[in-house]
């Protein structure tokens, strides 16, 4: 909204008093070097000179509306406007003080005599149409807007304001006469883009689609038409012709990258199933590393896409790529370890998720994955230290909380501390009983120290209920009713775990030590061998197989 700039003080000054003029010219200077205040009460001293100067009220509501003082700038510019009704820019000032403090139905009487005092003045025009919106006045704007460009002729951001006018008026049929006088005159990419946009709006998705395929024509490289075209393509099934868009769409640098990766998104859906469409979306993946080399976005969005696919190795690449360019994201890092873990890079996921743990240092899940990373690598004491201080980070999370203690029990195990190892897991089966996993490797480890065998035989029991038909699940069963001396039903799970997993060393060591205590020594002998020959190295099982007798394991 427009504001007066115009000085119509000279004439009334040079009238004046010396005293006055004096006033006056120092108060000018007080505004060329912002000095407003000061300014403010060297103009009351000239008004005190001559109180029947309007140029002294206009001068002084100017500062009132520059220093917000809206009802001082108004009885200023009204008493300008008494003294000196046919200014025009005192009423130019007047209009401007009531639209700053939202007076708009005063506003548009001033800017209606405005307008009749000087009609060739467009500011004016646009100020009134802007007021009669204020007061939700579509109609009012609207032929407002029709008089002014009857004075200028058809302008596009006029033309595009009476349009959306019209359109929050609920007359669709006059903003799209709107877009094709603009298409007409101007046959612009943008009209064509717009028009379709307000066809979508009005939920004519064929004539949209007619008026992108017009636009694409014209333009074939308008990301943004051909993102649009490829929406609707997808929204009839026309699968095909979406995919053209698409790659179309994804060579523009005109088109955000959020909005490529939500058109990837039903790719990924549909590509579980539909090789062609994993083809479709690793075109258009290419398509995006090469437009968007250096985001992110683009790298974390292909490594999803390749986990998906199975291809963990590559998915890491591209997540060591993310964080490479993004490294303040902890979602890609915990990504990142992820399949570090999936593809058995043990190293790697310490060292990703110390860094990681190191810039966010108050996020357990890092500490959780280091110290898993830890354990594998043979370190428990240090896995140990990593899960303690995780742990005391973990807040309202149970399933979190219970890996925490899991994985303290496994690394207590490991480093020979079975007491610690016990009231860990147990903790962690507080918390959380449905993690099969977790029951069945507490529960070996009861058997292989041939302690709390009753405790074993139900956790495996429940380990057995939740993912039946598990070989090392059934191993694990069979072994400690083996502990417990209940060799017939021990050698009914082990046989079934060697159904299941095939040849397989420990399980054909455990055959062999359940088959020595039913009294039959030679099959025992021949499952013995068997799991030599299938990799068994203990020495243990080597002098069970050439001796023909059994020998207890040494204790963990």
């Amino acid at each position: 909204m427009g504001r007066n700039t115009e000085t119509t003080s000279e004439p009334l000054v040079a009238r004046e008093s010396k005293d006055f003029q004096t006033a006056f010219f120092s108060a000018q200077e007080y505004k060329s070097t912002d000095e407003p205040e000061k300014a403010y009460q060297a103009f009351a001293q000239a008004r005190a000179e001559s109180p029947e100067n309007s140029a002294v009220y206009y001068e002084m509501a100017r500062l009132d509306f520059e220093l917000e003082r809206g009802e001082e700038a108004l009885k200023n510019i009204e008493k300008a406007i008494e003294l000196e009704p046919d200014n025009y820019w005192y009423h130019r000032t007047r209009a401007s003080i009531l639209l700053e403090m939202s007076l708009f139905e005063e506003a548009i009487k001033e800017l209606e005599r405005l307008r009749d005092m000087r009609p060739e003045e467009l500011e004016t025009y646009y100020d009134l149409a802007a007021a009669n919106l204020y007061l939700e006045q579509g109609k009012e704007a609207i032929e407002i807007y029709n008089a002014l460009e009857q004075r200028i002729g058809l302008d596009p951001e006029l033309s595009l304001q009476k349009q959306r006018i019209l359109m929050l008026m609920g007359q669709q049929e006059k903003a799209l006469d709107e877009i094709n006088k603009l298409i007409e005159a101007f046959d612009e990419p943008e009209f064509y883009a717009r028009k379709a946009e307000m066809l979508l709006e009005m939920n004519r998705p064929e004539e949209a689609r007619s008026a992108l395929v017009d636009l694409v024509a014209k333009d074939p490289n308008n990301g943004p038409a051909n993102m649009t075209l490829a929406r609707i393509y997808h929204s009839e099934r026309q699968f095909d012709n979406a995919f053209e868009a698409l790659t179309r769409a994804f060579t523009s640098p005109d088109v955000d990258i959020d909005a490529k990766i939500s058109a990837l998104l039903p790719y990924f859906d549909r590509a579980y199933t539909d090789p062609q469409v994993a083809e479709q979306a690793l075109s258009l993946l290419d398509i995006l590393d090469d437009v968007h080399p250096d985001e992110a976005k683009t790298h974390s969005m292909f490594g999803d896409f390749l986990t998906q696919q199975g291809d963990f190795a590559g998915a890491r690449d591209r997540f060591f790529r993310a964080v490479e360019l993004d490294p303040v994201r902890p979602l890609i890092w915990l990504r990142l370890t992820e399949l570090d873990a999936e593809i058995g890079d043990w190293s790697a996921m310490a060292d990703h998720a110390r860094r990681a743990r190191d810039l966010y240092p108050t996020q357990a899940a890092f500490y959780l994955m280091h110290g898993i990373a830890l354990l594998r690598l043979e370190k428990p004491q240090e896995a140990i230290l990593a899960l303690k201080t995780g742990k005391a980070f973990v807040i309202d999370d149970p399933d979190l909380e219970a890996n925490f203690y899991s994985n303290l029990g496994e690394a207590y195990h490991e480093s020979a501390q079975h007491q610690k190892s016990d009231e860990a897991f147990e903790k962690a089966i507080s918390i959380n009983d449905g993690d099969p996993f977790v029951l069945n490797n507490y529960s070996y480890y009861l058997s292989v120290r041939n302690t709390k065998l009753e405790r074993a035989l139900e956790l495996s029991g429940r380990s057995l209920e939740l993912l039946e038909g598990t070989p090392s699940f059934l191993d694990t069963y069979g072994w400690i009713l083996f502990r417990l001396g209940r060799y017939d039903d021990a050698l009914i799970y082990i046989q079934q775990a060697l159904d299941l997993a095939g040849p397989d060393p420990e399980l054909f060591e455990h055959l062999g030590d359940v088959l020595f205590h039913t009294g039959d020594t030679a099959k025992a002998v021949d499952a013995w061998r068997r799991a030599v020959e299938a990799g068994g190295a203990s020495e243990t099982l080597k002098k069970k197989a050439s001796e023909g007798t059994y020998y207890e394991s040494p204790q963990p």
